[in-house]
């Protein structure tokens, strides 16, 4: 992924919170499926919504 794009996208999370709360279980399901489909030697990125939604985890598969 273009890191110009996860930072972008960190910034989204960080501005609008209440957003993505709305959609957080659904954006996990979404990332355990793209996670599932490239499971072999593929990195994902995995968004945890924890206390204020600004923590985010990077796993390597």
């Amino acid at each position: 992924m273009n890191l110009k794009i996860l930072k972008v996208f960190i910034q989204l999370i960080v501005l609008f919170p209440e957003l993505f709360s709305r959609f957080s279980k659904y954006f996990i399901y979404f990332v355990d499926g793209i996670k599932n489909i490239y499971k072999e030697n593929m990195t994902y990125i995995a968004c945890c919504f924890f206390k204020n939604q600004t923590e985010w985890t990077v796993t390597n598969t």
